[in-house]
């Protein structure tokens, strides 16, 4: 194994590219000082895998980028590349405890480093791990530290190095050093393995209640699906049957729509036709003119005769009462004194009174009362023949007019109960003819009543078929409803169901049944939460997978471990 090559891009003074080739068995590099000959160095241990910066001189991986100069910018990353001769196939990968060989003649290793410490490593153009490079050197008892590089200062260490030192050297230069590599890195695999193996029992520990809650949700999805199978076979005979009903009941009210609609038209045309020629024939006959002007000269005459009815009744009260009056006065006889006549008694009268005041003794006076109860008889006993003349009815005025306006009244009277017996007579004759005339719009208003009551007992059934109607559409909407919610909870297939016919009459209240044990399975299913029960499967099946591969995985670290 010879070192053939080192080549630094932007590491540390190197700002340029910079090959170094050893073509010799022994090459010295000489220079004044701040020329960068321990660059060199430390860019090979660099190369190697050096992880110390303290070791390289810099503390963080921006101290190993070139600064820039006058001339030459900053570089954002600093690259060395060292290359081996290996021509005799020693570089091999080892820690895998199978020795892989190189089979190239050159084995070039690269490492970069960036402003913000980030390191990438390559062998041969090929990016790869920190850890494959040391495993590399490994395999040829090299690496970025040990008595291959002895830097500045570091003959005094070796010379004065204890015993375990120089033990470490001599096994280092022996290629014990690769083994040591391994051990501490099964011992850190152990550690690893055995903080996996916790970790999947924390793990496994995590899922176990969570698998139970699964496990029992899984038990109500199978019931789930076992009620599903019994609500497919109902859906099935539902909703064939209610589809057939829907079908047959729509058609058949269709047609009994489209024929009462026939028989109302008709109905209407003809009502309207016969309502039609009655307008036109209402017009008023010469006989109904005759009769109504007939009538109208009827009722003047008629209140004319009251008229004088009324005047006649009170002409003949007053007549009544001219002739009462004439009538008591037979009855009554009336005498008429003489103003000297009885202006002579009084004063009689007063002298008999004066005498008997004048008198003292009772029978004195007596006797004047006698004389003057005697004058008052005989004056009331006289006069007879002084009567007064009885008046005769013949000599009265206003008796005579009345009775003269009385006979004039009456007269007329007469006359205008004549006129209204012929106009009476003439109205009946003119009657006569025309109930001729009636009997036919009799006929037709018979007609028009019978096609009325015909219209609406149209009507009626017009409006129970709209009650119909109305029932289907209510049962088609809640069929339709039910075909969303079948296909939500058994699929599509459900529309298959739809589409199958069935013969014969279909019964409600047998739907009406299947209907109500279908409710009661949804309502068992929603009880049941099976309504995400693939999601609910899948985590199960998820989850139990995983515990599956946690338990291998428990058991393989486990037989690592041994």
């Amino acid at each position: 194994m010879t070192l053939k090559s080192i080549e630094l891009i932007g590491f540390k003074s190197f700002g340029k590219k910079s090959p170094l080739n050893f073509s010799t068995p022994i090459t010295c590099i000489v220079g004044p000082n701040g020329s960068g000959k321990s660059n060199i160095v430390e860019a090979i241990r660099f190369v190697l895998g050096e992880q110390s910066m303290k070791s390289l001189r810099g503390k963080g991986g921006v101290d190993l980028i070139f600064k820039g100069s006058k001339n030459l910018a900053t570089s954002n990353r600093a690259g060395v590349i060292i290359t081996f001769d290996n021509t005799n196939k020693i570089f091999s990968f080892t820690n895998s405890g199978i020795g892989v060989s190189l089979d190239y003649d050159e084995v070039s290793i690269g490492r970069e480093v960036y402003a913000d410490g980030a390191n990438k490593y390559s062998i041969n153009g090929t990016e790869v791990r920190l850890k494959d490079v040391i495993d590399l050197l490994a395999s040829v008892n090299i690496g970025s530290s040990g008595h291959h590089i002895i830097s500045q200062g570091e003959a005094d260490r070796v010379l004065n190095a204890s015993n375990k030192d120089r033990r470490s050297m001599i096994e280092d230069a022996l290629g014990l050093k690769i083994y040591q590599y391994r051990i501490k890195e099964s011992e850190r695999k152990l550690e690893k393995t055995i903080l996996n193996m916790k970790e999947v029992a924390a793990l496994r520990r995590e899922i176990a209640p969570h698998l139970n809650f699964l496990k029992k949700q899984v038990e109500k999805v199978e019931k789930a699906r076992s009620m599903r199978e019994d609500l497919r076979g109902l859906y099935r005979n539902y909703f064939s049957s209610e589809a057939t009903y829907i079908e047959v009941e729509g058609s058949r009210l269709g047609e009994l729509r489209k024929e009462l609609d026939r028989k109302a038209l008709s109905l209407d045309a003809k009502i309207a036709e016969i309502e039609k020629n009655k307008n036109s024939e209402y017009v008023e006959s010469e006989n109904i003119k005759k009769i109504k002007e007939k009538e109208l000269i009827l009722s003047e005459l008629r209140g004319d005769k009251d008229n004088l009815v009324r005047s006649l009744g009170r002409i003949e009260g007053i007549i009544e009462g001219i002739e009462r009056q004439y009538a008591r006065i037979p009855e009554v006889k009336e005498k008429i004194i003489k103003e000297s006549e009885w202006k002579s008694l009084v004063e009689e009268l007063e002298a008999k009174i004066e005498e008997a005041i004048s008198f003292e003794d009772l029978p004195s006076v007596k006797e004047a009362l006698q004389n003057i109860k005697g004058k008052l008889g005989s004056f009331l006993h006289s006069g007879g023949d002084n009567e007064v003349e009885k008046p005769k009815l013949e000599d009265n005025t206003e008796y005579v007019e009345m009775g003269k306006e009385r006979e004039k009244i009456t007269s007329q009277i007469n006359d205008i109960k004549a006129q209204e017996g012929n106009i009476l007579n003439i109205i009946n004759e003119l009657k006569e003819k025309e109930k001729e005339g009636e009997s036919i719009l009799r006929d037709n208003e018979r007609m028009h009543y019978e096609l009325l009551r015909e219209r609406n007992e149209v009507a009626s059934d017009m409006h129970s078929l709209t009650f119909g109607e109305e029932k289907l559409t209510s049962i088609k909407t809640a069929f339709e409803m039910e075909l969303a919610e079948g296909g939500v909870l058994i699929g599509r297939e459900v529309i298959d169901f739809a589409k199958i016919r069935v013969e014969g009459e279909i019964v409600r209240s047998i739907q009406e049944e299947i209907r109500r044990k279908i409710e009661r399975i949804k309502i068992k299913l929603e009880d049941a939460g099976a309504g995400n029960s693939s999601e609910i499967m899948k985590e199960y099946d998820d989850t139990m997978e995983r515990d599956v591969f946690l338990g291998r995985e428990f058991e393989d670290l486990n037989k690592s471990i041994d």
